[in-house]
C-alpha cells in the first residue's frame, strides 16, 4: 500500500496473518531501559487477532515491551516489569476497524505507560520498571506465534518518551512525516 505523505511517498509493509514478519534481532539498543516510545501506522485487514506493530521481547512473549492491537480491537503499550513476565498494560479506548489507517504511539518515562491513537492520549498506567533478558529480539508484525494481518508503515523507537507535543507533531494531523531527523530516535522502519 502506499501511503501519500507531504514532500515524499512511502511504502508500507504488507502482512498476510499467516508467516510474514520483520526480524529485527537481539539488539540491545531496540531495549531502551530508562525511557522509550514506540510508534507506528497500521491498517488492519482482520480484527480480533493480535496485530502488533512492534515488540521486543522473548519468543514466548515476555521480558520486554509490545506496541499492538490487541484481540478487543484496542491499541495497547504493554511491558514486562519483572521476571518470571508481569505484564503492565496501558490499553486505549479507540476500536479498530479494517481499512483505515491508524497511528499508534506508546510512551513509557519510567514511571508511567501511555498509549497515543491518532495523537489523543487515550490511556495512562503506572509501570516504575522494564526487564528484558538475554533472548528478547525484535519484530514487526509478529508477536510469539501471533503473526499479524494489516499493514503497517514508519515504525519507530526512540530511547526517550515522548511529549504529548511531539506526539501530535508526529501525528500530524494524519499525514506521516519523516521522522529521521527526530531526537532521541533509535531506529525508524
Amino acid at each position: 500500500d502506499q501511503m501519500k505523505i507531504d514532500n515524499f511517498s512511502s511504502y508500507s509493509m504488507d502482512f498476510d496473518g499467516v508467516d510474514d514478519y520483520v526480524a529485527l534481532g537481539a539488539d540491545s539498543g531496540l531495549q531502551p531501559a530508562s525511557a522509550f516510545t514506540v510508534s507506528g501506522w497500521i491498517k488492519l485487514e482482520t480484527i480480533g487477532i493480535y496485530n502488533t506493530i512492534i515488540r521486543n521481547n522473548t519468543s514466548a512473549g515476555g521480558n520486554g515491551y509490545a506496541l499492538w492491537i490487541n484481540t478487543s480491537n484496542k491499541a495497547s503499550i504493554t511491558i514486562t516489569q519483572a521476571a518470571p513476565a508481569s505484564w503492565t498494560s496501558a490499553t486505549g479506548t479507540t476500536v479498530f476497524t479494517t481499512g483505515v489507517w491508524y497511528h499508534v504511539l506508546g510512551t513509557w518515562d519510567g514511571a508511567n505507560l501511555k498509549i497515543y491513537v491518532n495523537g489523543v492520549l487515550e490511556a495512562t498506567t503506572a509501570a516504575t520498571a522494564i526487564y528484558y533478558d538475554g533472548s528478547s529480539e525484535g519484530y514487526i508484525g509478529a508477536y510469539s506465534t501471533y503473526e499479524a494481518h494489516a499493514s503497517i508503515d514508519d515504525v519507530s523507537i526512540f530511547n526517550t518518551a515522548l511529549s504529548a507535543l511531539e506526539v501530535t507533531t508526529i501525528f500530524n494531523s494524519g499525514e506521516p512525516t519523516d521522522l529521521s531527523e527526530e531526537s532521541g530516535l533509535v531506529a525508524y522502519y
